[in-house]
């Protein structure tokens, strides 16, 4: 299942695509090799259809750093590539101390966005395999849906070769925090298991923000302080590709938080294709007029598209906690 617009609905231009540069630094890296990336940065900031740059470090031994430089077409991106002074840094490169590996130009394979949230931190899936097969597509495009679910993800952006074998998921995050939590979920583990059995070599890295660069100068987004919970929110999601069914379990309390946050995912399903969205709040602490309302608007914008949407309450506290019936009319 590989996806042109991205989960927000709003539509990407199909012939977006990825540059990924590797490179193993000397240690400790040398000054010239510091300042010949910052100049190449700078000089492919200046180039027609450049998007964004981002620098990764790998989490293993080898300390690698990834480089993924968007562009918006794959004819700027050859234009960029025949600048001779990036040619000059590429071939000076291991005077420096640099092993910059071949450039593997990367594809759209899905992105997913929660809208109008701030990214704070990134991390990077990279695998490579020496065969290509249309389900490992499928699976990590799937995982990926599931992954929007995390706490903390805002937006998950995939790519993957013309060959099929190397693929890179880019998870952003409005917390620090929640990279780590994701690294240690049962999700980002199965998500290994499912490399490891089709014999693929998996990579995780963390981007370094000093090293990003946009088309247009942003400011970088300041992380939010800590906001005090008295139970934090988990979300649980199973979908069904060839039904168009999702299910959603909700744990813990919703705050305003994240009310707004699963709100923003509820919209991303249903901008997915999503057509029948059954929604277990069950495993809610407490149901807050906040989360009545944000149901029912996620019912109606599902019914508004011809889906089905389907509210789970073994304890019946929807019934009781509010008087009015304006969520039972939206769900019929």
């Amino acid at each position: 299942m590989f996806l042109s617009p991205s989960a927000d609905g709003v539509a990407r231009d199909e012939m977006q695509v990825t540059v990924l540069v590797r490179i193993i630094p000397a240690e400790p890296a040398s000054r010239p090799a510091v300042r010949a990336l910052l100049r190449t940065a700078a000089r492919i900031r200046e180039q027609r259809g450049f998007q964004r740059w981002q620098t990764f470090r790998a989490m293993d031994a080898t300390g690698a750093l990834l480089l993924l430089i968007d562009w918006d077409c794959a004819e700027s991106l050859a234009l960029a590539l025949g600048d001779g002074e990036i040619q000059h840094v590429l071939s000076a490169a291991s005077g420096w101390g640099m092993e910059i590996t071949h450039l593997e130009t990367l594809r759209l394979a899905f992105d997913r966005r929660l809208a109008g949230v701030d990214t704070v931190a990134t991390l990077l899936r990279l695998t490579a395999s020496n065969e290509s097969t249309a389900d490992a597509a499928n699976r990590d495009c799937d995982l990926a849906l599931q992954a929007l679910a995390a706490p903390g993800s805002t937006r998950l952006y995939g790519a993957r070769g013309a060959d099929g074998q190397t693929a890179v998921c880019r998870i952003d995050f409005d917390t620090e925090d929640g990279i780590w939590h994701f690294l240690e979920s049962p999700l980002r583990k199965m998500w290994s298991a499912h490399a490891g059995r089709q014999r693929e070599t998996e990579s995780w890295a963390l981007n370094l923000p000093r090293l990003e660069y946009r088309r247009h100068p942003e400011q970088r987004p300041v992380a939010a302080p800590a906001r005090p919970r008295q139970d934090s929110l988990s979300v649980h999601l199973q979908f069904q590709n060839d039904t168009g069914c999702a299910q959603v379990r909700l744990e813990g309390r919703v705050d305003a938080h994240g009310s707004t946050l699963s709100e923003k995912f509820f919209q991303a399903l249903i901008s997915d294709g999503c057509q029948r969205l059954e929604v277990d709040v069950s495993g809610l602490s407490g149901i807050s007029a906040e989360a009545l309302r944000m149901l029912t608007r996620a019912a109606r914008s599902l019914k508004a598209r011809g889906g089905h949407f389907v509210l789970v309450d073994n304890e019946e506290r929807v019934r009781r906690v509010t008087r009015t019936r304006h969520l039972e009319t939206s769900i019929r």
